[in-house]
């Protein structure tokens, strides 16, 4: 039954805050939006101040990214993942951080763009993993509210990181500031993985609302 929305969104914000593993993976997806996804707005800067290369090498590096990301895809729908999906979380995670990392130190076109590959299939494999593993821990009566939290986090947290790392990168280097956000990224996934549980059996929906 439709309920005044303040009072919907409200309770909606209420469940990501007290539910504990659904704060925890909106958390993480947080992190890995502010921390690693940024790293797309800075390839052409990379492609050109740090390769050396052109619009070309950075199609290449873009390709490899999309390459990967099939392959993270095809990992987030795998049995294993279905079975233990919190510490395949915490290792895409950790490896998506530990790949930022190595990007930055990154001096020629092929590697750079196996590098990438990884980023894009650990980084896609750990969205889609979350996504999926949230929506099966939430509330199904709340499942509109809080994916549409998700998004804010998922999406909403990469310009905020952009402009973070870019402006430590204007004061520290480019590849320092890429480093760094993934070294954070990395220690916050082992930080993280005691709290990604496998999903447990939702609660049942609240008696309809009477106005």
């Amino acid at each position: 039954p439709a309920r005044p929305w303040m009072a919907s969104l409200n309770e909606g914000m209420g469940y990501c805050r007290d539910n504990k593993q659904v704060r925890r993976l909106l958390l993480t997806t947080a992190a890995v939006g502010f921390l690693v996804l940024p790293y797309q707005t800075f390839l052409p800067a990379f492609a050109r101040d740090v390769l050396g290369r052109g619009p070309e090498a950075l199609g290449l590096l873009l390709t490899s990214v999309g390459i990967g990301a099939l392959g993270g895809a095809a990992i987030s729908g795998s049995r294993f993942t279905n079975r233990s999906p919190s510490p395949v979380m915490v290792a895409l995670m950790s490896v998506a951080g530990l790949a930022l990392v190595a990007l930055a130190f990154c001096r020629g076109l092929e590697l750079a763009m196996l590098t990438l590959a990884i980023l894009g299939l650990s980084a896609i494999g750990y969205l889609a993993t979350a996504n999926a593993t949230l929506q099966l821990a939430c509330r199904q009566d709340l499942l509109g509210r809080v994916m549409g939290v998700w998004t804010v986090v998922n999406a909403g947290m990469t310009p905020v990181g952009s402009l973070t790392i870019g402006a430590a990168a204007e004061q520290i280097g480019l590849t320092t500031a890429l480093a760094g956000a993934g070294g954070f990224c990395a220690l916050l996934a082992i930080l993280a993985g005691r709290g990604l549980r496998r999903p447990t059996k939702p609660l049942p929906p609240p008696a309809p609302f009477a106005p």
